[in-house]
């Protein structure tokens, strides 16, 4: 370790490994010692849980200037914010009415490469912009919060939880998530690969994550859909004060941060706590199945009733973007092929031109599409040229596909919409849903079917 400290004379353990400084305590924010927790970063860590009465009965109030060690178990009151700034550069900042342990923060400046970080946000919010440890050794970083694991794509992040919901957004770089659960344990470090797992990186549209408990992976949706993720996006003021506290890179930080909350409007704020803000008056339309097709869609005006509705074949959600959700028959076990490349042709399509303003939502068409699957390179390519009234637009997209099939691609330098699909049927068919914004109130949305 590269330091080590000890608490004063009434401490739990003169072992403790200090991790950083507090550079700003504002409002009630304490030290909750957990001796389960303290100096154990060789072990996995003991999750029976300390009542609260007993957390509380050794809480010591932070002040600036105050150390924070590995094994802490730091707590924000009502309107109350907690920065720290750690041994690698990294900074905490925890907003009000939350709860984060240290659970291990090994970070040797000599050997960065062997660093190992696992934090546990308990509830509340948090944001984590990375330091040298996450970016010399992105497979030993991990935040955990009671029903997701994290991983690192990237270097600046805000997180909400509660016992039943996770949220995330990302402001630089990217991260993974994945529930809780089978292979991916709260013990590991670094992001959960697999089937379950979901990446988000920054894009306008911003975007966000929400993973709901009991859920098979999260669903990757627009900021404005995912009830509170606009809240974490934004930069209170409070905050942006507190990262010009923290150095010259974290004001940066703090301006990009602004910037996307710009990028969202911020009139959208009363909205955003209702998922169903941004279908605009769009009806729902019942999930069909067909005997041809192993891949299915639906159109719904909120997440609960997507998630609630029933076919006449076991389906399992493979997408939701706010307007359209995606499905995919269980029967159906097959794997795409791992090597090849192949080209489908539009077998049918649905959309729709929204436009948040005048409340509207007018059938669009499609024509000049084309997608190109690249099995070799795990990489696919998309285009669609989008129509309704006396406006059009190109989609176009290239993005990843998973060992399942399963296809992501995310606005930005590759993509100008956010496209999720899935291959079915051993890779003959596919289908995407996607949402192409034009402007801070115009987007495009629809869902597509393919076959080779």
């Amino acid at each position: 370790m590269c330091l080590s400290q000890a608490y004063g004379a009434d401490a739990p353990s003169k072992s403790a490994v200090a991790i950083g400084t507090v550079v700003l305590s504002s409002g009630k924010v304490q030290r909750l010692q957990d001796p389960s927790h303290q100096a154990q970063s060789h072990q996995a860590p003991s999750h029976q849980a300390q009542t609260p009465k007993a957390l509380h009965q050794q809480a010591q109030d932070l002040l600036r200037g105050d150390t924070v060690h590995e094994g802490d178990v730091l707590s924000t009151g009502e309107n109350a914010y907690l920065y720290i700034r750690t041994v690698d550069q990294a900074v905490l900042i925890l907003r009000p009415e939350s709860q984060l342990r240290i659970e291990v923060y090994q970070f040797d400046p000599k050997q960065a490469q062997a660093s190992r970080v696992r934090l546990q946000l308990e509830k509340g919010h948090m944001r984590s912009v990375s330091g040298q440890a996450a970016k010399a050794n992105r497979e030993g970083w991990r935040l955990n919060s009671p029903i997701a694991a994290i991983g690192l794509r990237g270097t600046d992040l805000s997180v909400s939880t509660d016992q039943h919901f996770t949220r995330a957004v990302v402001r630089a770089g990217g991260i993974v998530l994945s529930p809780l659960g089978g292979a991916c344990t709260r013990e590991g470090f670094g992001p959960c690969e697999g089937a379950t797992a979901r990446e988000l990186a920054p894009g306008l549209p911003p975007m966000a994550m929400m993973l709901r408990r009991g859920d098979a992976a999260a669903l990757v949706m627009d900021v404005r859909d995912v009830p509170g993720a606009e809240q974490l996006l934004r930069v209170p003021a409070d905050e942006r004060v507190g990262l010009d506290r923290t150095g010259d890179a974290l004001t940066q930080a703090g301006q990009s941060g602004a910037g996307a909350n710009n990028a969202t409007g911020s009139n959208n704020a009363a909205g955003s706590n209702n998922a169903s803000s941004t279908n605009d008056g769009l009806l729902g339309k019942p999930l069909t199945s067909s005997s041809s097709m192993m891949v299915n869609w639906g159109r719904w005006q909120d997440l609960s009733a997507a998630l609630a509705s029933k076919t006449d074949r076991a389906q399992a959600l493979v997408a939701y973007n706010g307007y359209y959700g995606l499905t995919r028959d269980l029967a159906d076990q097959s794997l795409p092929p791992t090597k090849g490349v192949f080209s489908f042709r539009l077998l049918g399509h649905e959309g729709y031109l929204i436009d948040s303003g005048t409340q509207r939502s007018t059938p669009s068409s499609v024509s000049q599409a084309s997608l190109r699957i690249d099995m070799d390179a795990a990489r696919f390519s998309t285009k669609l040229l989008l129509s309704a009234a006396d406006v059009s637009a190109w989609l176009e997209s290239k993005g990843s596909v998973s060992q399942l099939g399963l296809l992501l691609a995310q606005p930005g330098a590759d993509s100008n919409a956010l496209v999720q699909g899935t291959l079915a049927n051993s890779g003959s068919q596919a289908a995407y849903i996607y949402v192409r914004a034009l402007d801070a109130q115009r987007r495009f949305v629809g869902a597509t079917s393919w076959r080779k």
